[in-house]
């Protein structure tokens, strides 16, 4: 069904709310919304064809929903066309060609319109939908539907108002003794109305009588149309075809029964008004998409499903042609309140109220107009004012300036110059207004670039204001030192300065003394930039304090140590700064036995890394020339680092007597068993293949020993590439944890259009034997485990996934770290801490990396990439 039509006229002053709004856009500066993020993927599906106004009006419904959603949105339409082709050969076939255009898609919500689109959604769901939240409108028969499947979804329910558009057509005809309706009988939806009709028409068994002219043929229905009279009503209830079996659409349907027909003819959806029915409580197509995308927007934005019911409410409007309503005489008066009539003819006063609107807006804008040049007078009024009050302030400052005035006009070439200016060099005015020459021969050559420079701004146009330092000749031969400023007063047409002028004022005295000080500056600032230098090629913190422990001196290595701010330590107590026993003990002997001390280990909490570190400390006196005590200095260094790989070595070496241990006593004791006594045959094997197992056991912790001798040594790991496909590899380890791991679900999503691997399957293999057995080690309560792939330009990305304890950021920085292991207690998960190692060894041999993603409660994700065959 077509996009249902306005049902008011146009608002006359739209014109000039247009013209406003785009004067305020014009007016406003632009806002620039932030950087979208990764967009939803919705998927639209339909029974019917996109040129039947039903589903028109449906998709503009869902249109008009989800493209003025917050959220970014992308959405994938798909059409079944059951209207026109309702035979099941042609929808087996659709089922399997939508099955295949979808398979690889993931949508976050599926949209579905009537019965066929449902259904199809209903029984692919968990190959093509699975956990995908369904929304579905224009179902008006939910009862056929099984409540199973209806528990999982929501929508909104299509509620025709058959019993109210009968009675009021019954109201507004009396006398009608027959009511004609027109329809299919193998179209489910119009199967389901019909069936709705006969059950209503059991109310009226004293008449009118319900008729139904079921699947007749456009050549039929043209010659029975003409033939009603006076007393029957037609109700179109479905589509009709015409000779050649082609399915009429809903707006061709009315208009051919309008055209036949000379009684009133009614209907039960809005999608038709305007082309022949006189009206009814219409189901709204627009209204029926519009609800349905609003359910689905709910629950892209965190809604749950559950908690949307199925809408039922009837909210059908009374629609009416007012054309149609002349026709048969009917008055307005007689319809029910509420009632909305489209096709009103237009009064003199909607012409009246337009052209009252255009002249408000005239007269607005000539106000408009005039306030502005009101406000624009006033304005340059105070302008005015402001300009002579500035150019008084001016003067007066310029009368008590030492600084001397010059002036230059390019159109004459000639130097304008005051009486300060004069006594300041010692030059009669006439010596110096003759020529701009004569600047040349005043100013000390070696400044003359510094001049040029600052004209040259103004030549080329890139400055209005200029200023610069150079020495003049007096008239007795001595240099002085000049500030001069200037400004380009005005410019000629090419960019050149028309017309110069500023100020010139003796910085002599001056500028010997910035000399002086410049000098001392200079070398404060390389006996300074020394000590910088020292304390900043330092990699150890260094702190030193004064005799009342306050620091006077400290690095930034020790800031970042002590995770201080850039100017935060200087004059506090050293002991604000390092708060721990130990340093105050190893502060209090340095200076009573003036000696340095043992070093000192201390605990201290970052706040940056939110972690403990250990700091070790040397202290040792700082004397003067005299030998009296000046203060102390502290080195600090970090060896969080070394302590934690003594703890790890320690705990490695436990570990590692730990795992070996365990599968040779079982080796030690069966075989003692198997040495002492006599067994069965069959008991003998299963205790040979406890010791083979254990014996394996041992094999693969002999083997991660060795692959961490040489990661140790620093050589490559011997590779033995072959090609071979991903496909090899991952099956038949996913499918040994299948029977391994019931507790887990594994799911392999690999690519098809992969190239084959250039790889050692053999190493690949223990990467994802380690990958998978860690997967289900950490994920203690079960949960999915999927394996996926894709390529990612001349490499394969391989990405493991589970739903397990995840880990923190500080254990994802050190999972590649030998020994690690993420819990080191006693109910930890066995194995030395070399499997990650290891596995990072063997894919950065191949020339390929790998990382790993996760965050406690939420499970993990490890990828890692490999090179393609000819990448």
């Amino acid at each position: 069904m077509s996009h249902p039509p306005k049902h008011h006229a146009g608002f006359p002053g739209q014109r000039w709310t247009t013209l406003g709004l785009a004067l305020l856009c014009l007016l406003c500066p632009p806002v620039f919304a932030a950087p979208a993020s990764a967009p939803k993927h919705v998927l639209i599906l339909h029974s019917y064809h996109p040129e039947l106004s039903w589903t028109a009006g449906v998709m503009a419904g869902m249109q008009e929903v989800l493209t003025t959603a917050d959220l970014p949105l992308q959405t994938h339409v798909e059409y079944l066309d059951a209207k026109r082709n309702p035979d099941h050969d042609y929808l087996d076939r659709v089922d399997d060609l939508l099955q295949h255009k979808l398979r690889d898609r993931i949508f976050d919500l599926v949209l579905v319109s009537d019965n066929e689109a449902l259904d199809f959604a209903l029984r692919h769901r968990e190959q093509l939908f699975a956990q995908v939240p369904i929304v579905f409108c224009g179902i008006g028969n939910l009862a056929g539907k099984e409540q199973a499947a209806l528990l999982h979804l929501t929508g909104v329910e299509e509620r025709p108002s058959f019993r109210e558009t009968v009675e009021l057509a019954l109201q507004l005809h009396p006398g009608t003794r027959e009511l004609v309706f027109i329809g299919r009988t193998d179209d489910p939806s119009e199967a389901f109305t019909r069936s709705a009709l006969q059950t209503l028409a059991k109310s009226y068994p004293t008449g009118p009588g319900f008729t139904f002219w079921d699947n007749l043929s456009a050549a039929e229905l043209k010659i029975r149309l003409p033939k009603l009279q006076p007393g029957q009503l037609v109700f179109r209830i479905g589509s009709i075809k015409d000779e050649d079996g082609r399915v009429w659409s809903f707006v061709e349907s009315t208009r051919f029964i309008h055209q036949a027909a000379a009684v009133p003819h009614y209907g039960f959806y809005d999608n038709v008004m305007g082309e022949g029915i006189l009206g009814g409580k219409l189901v709204s197509a627009n209204n029926q998409g519009r609800l349905a995308a609003q359910q689905g927007l709910r629950i892209l934005q965190g809604e749950p499903l559950e908690a949307l019911p199925i809408i039922t409410t009837d909210s059908n409007p009374y629609l009416f042609d007012d054309r149609e309503l002349r026709r048969f005489g009917i008055r307005p008066q007689r319809l029910p309140a509420g009632s909305i009539r489209l096709h009103q003819p237009p009064t003199f006063y909607s012409v009246s109220k337009h052209d009252l609107w255009m002249a408000f807006g005239l007269l607005a804008s000539l106000l408009t107009t005039a306030g502005l040049l009101v406000r624009t007078i006033q304005v340059r009024r105070k302008g005015e004012t402001a300009l002579r009050i500035s150019e008084e302030r001016l003067r007066l400052a310029l009368d008590g300036s030492q600084d001397g005035l010059w002036d230059w006009d390019a159109a004459t070439g000639r130097n304008i110059v005051d009486e300060r200016w004069c006594s300041m060099l010692g030059y009669t005015k006439g010596e110096v207004e003759e020529n701009i020459d004569q600047w040349a021969r005043l100013v000390h050559p070696g400044d003359l670039p510094l001049i040029s420079a600052a004209h040259q701004e103004c030549v080329d146009g890139r400055t209005t204001h200029f200023a610069g330092e150079f020495r003049m000749r007096t008239k007795s031969g001595d240099w002085k030192w000049i500030l001069g400023r200037g400004t380009v007063v005005e410019r000629q047409a090419d960019g050149r300065p028309l017309r110069l002028t500023g100020t010139h004022k003796d910085i002599s005295r001056q500028k010997a003394g910035e000399q002086a000080l410049q000098e001392a500056v200079t070398a404060a600032e390389a006996a300074r930039d020394k000590i910088d230098a020292i304390l900043k090629s330092m990699t150890d913190g260094l702190i030193v304090t004064d005799t009342a422990n306050r620091v006077i001196l400290i690095n930034d290595a020790a800031r970042q140590l002590l995770d201080l701010g850039p100017q935060g330590a200087f004059g506090q107590p050293v002991e604000a700064l390092i708060e721990a026993p130990a340093y105050a003990e190893q502060l209090a002997h340095t200076r009573l036995q003036r000696e340095s001390p043992p070093a000192v280990d201390m605990g201290l909490h970052h706040r940056g890394q939110e972690e403990m570190r250990v700091i070790q400390s040397r202290t040792s006196l700082v004397q003067n020339q005299e030998g009296a005590e000046a203060g102390v200095i502290t080195i600090l260094q970090d060896v969080t680092r070394l302590r934690e790989m003594d703890r790890i070595k320690t705990e490695f070496i436990a570990t590692a007597a730990h795992e070996l241990r365990t599968p040779l006593a079982a080796i030690l004791g069966f075989a003692e068993l198997l040495l002492q006594g006599s067994f069965e045959r069959e008991q003998q094997r299963e205790f040979l293949a406890i010791i083979e197992e254990r014996a394996q056991t041992l094999s693969d912790i002999v083997d991660e020993l060795l692959d961490l001798s040489r990661i140790e040594s620093g050589r490559l790991m011997a590779l033995e590439h072959s090609l071979c496909s991903l496909q090899e590899i991952v099956i038949p380890l996913v499918t040994q944890y299948r029977l391994a791991a019931s507790r887990h679900q594994f799911e392999t999503i690999l690519s098809d259009h992969l190239a084959e691997l250039w790889v050692d399957r053999g190493k690949i293999g223990q990467v994802m034997e380690n990958l998978l057995s860690n997967a289900v080690k950490y994920s203690p309560g079960g949960g999915q485990i999927r394996v996926t792939s894709r390529q990612v330009n001349d490499s394969c990305e391989v990405t493991v996934t589970d739903q397990g304890i995840g880990m923190t950021a500080i254990q994802i920085e050190r999972i590649f770290d030998k020994f690690y292991r993420a819990d080191s207690g006693d109910t930890a998960i066995g194995g030395l801490g070399l499997g990650m190692a290891i596995v990072k060894n063997i894919i950065e041999a191949h020339g390929g990396s790998i990382w790993v993603e996760s965050l406690p409660g939420e499970g993990t994700q490890v990828s890692f990439t490999l090179p393609l065959a000819g990448g």
